[in-house]
């Protein structure tokens, strides 16, 4: 599982919530989730939001 949805099941967001957080629409989300595109830079806020380590999230890197 990408990092990406592992943070965002441990934070107990839905998927649509997670979009907005990305200000993204859920399809593009989808595409972060399997590694089809890269999490925009702009987007860095989401990990301070999370308090994830924002190189896991870009890297799109399995959570350990």
């Amino acid at each position: 599982m990408a990092a990406i949805e592992e943070y965002r099941i441990a934070n107990g967001l839905t998927g649509s919530e997670m979009a907005k957080a990305l200000n993204q629409s859920r399809g593009r989300y989808s595409e972060f989730r399997h590694g089809k595109r890269e999490v925009p830079l702009k987007s860095l806020r989401l990990a301070h939001m999370l308090g994830i380590d924002a190189a896991q999230l870009l890297c799109n890197e399995e959570a350990t």
